[in-house]
């Protein structure tokens, strides 16, 4: 829900257009809109934060986030944060497998926990349906630069995971993953989710926000992180308009 409002508040914070259309038709339906109601809704969101936007362009994009949202299996509920917890990431860091696999395997698992959150409880499963759809996009939220259909192969061979029908993924790695017991991570900002392992293993000197707390990558050595993207544009712009308002204070004429 977090992710939500600030789409509602800020337009479109990532790349990822067509998932967060999306997430924006599931929690206009689970509010009560209609899906005609929120095509509407979707189509003024989009002319108001695309440039120059053209419905003819967008269509399939549209269309696509309202058949997605509006199925009888999937309830989207209010998804403030997923919960990580050390025994899932020490299983992880026990498995005799090279760092970009461990982190395909945290990307299931974290890809998992939301889409299991967003369907009845009857449904849950350790499958990933049109696995290939939702390895690109897995791809890309989770920042993975590697070859993914290589590394799924490799675990396939590993016995990680199976085949299932067609493009059908089975987790199977998912059944011996720990319960967890104890809280390492708390994530309500899903765009950052990339970051934690990355975190956890300290690679990339990422940092929390000295402002928000949330995670960022630091982009030079040479420049130690203070804030996040969006902390740092709001403090800049603060001290731009307490600069001017200093500089117009000086330049008022003397009574």
């Amino acid at each position: 829900m977090t992710h939500v409002k600030d789409l509602l508040k800020k337009g479109f914070i990532t790349q990822y257009k067509q998932t967060e259309m999306t997430s924006l038709c599931k929690y206009w339906r689970d509010i009560g809109f209609s899906k005609d109601e929120a095509r509407n809704k979707l189509i003024s969101f989009c002319t108001k934060h695309i440039t120059e936007f053209l419905y003819e362009v967008y269509y399939k994009e549209i269309n696509k986030a309202l058949n997605d949202s509006y199925v009888k299996q999937y309830k989207m509920v209010q998804i403030d944060k997923i919960d990580i917890y050390e025994e899932e990431i020490t299983y992880l860091a026990n498995l005799n497998l090279e760092y970009q696999y461990k982190k395909l395997l945290f990307a299931f698992i974290c890809y998992k926990k939301i889409e299991n959150i967003n369907v009845l409880a009857g449904e849950k499963s350790d499958y990933l349906y049109g696995s290939d759809k939702k390895t690109k996009d897995i791809k890309q939220m989770f920042g993975l630069y590697y070859d993914i259909e290589k590394l799924i192969c490799d675990l396939i061979d590993k016995g990680f995971i199976s085949e299932g029908f067609k493009t059908d993924l089975r987790l199977d790695f998912i059944n011996e993953v720990p319960q967890g017991e104890v809280l390492l991570y708390e994530i309500s900002y899903f765009e950052d989710i990339h970051l934690y392992l990355d975190y956890y293993y300290n690679i990339g000197k990422i940092k929390h926000c000295e402002n928000c707390g949330r995670l960022a990558r630091g982009k030079s050595k040479y420049a130690p992180l203070k804030y996040c993207a969006d902390c740092a544009k709001e403090i800049k712009t603060k001290k731009t308009i307490e600069a001017r308002k200093v500089k117009k204070l000086k330049n008022l004429p003397l009574n």
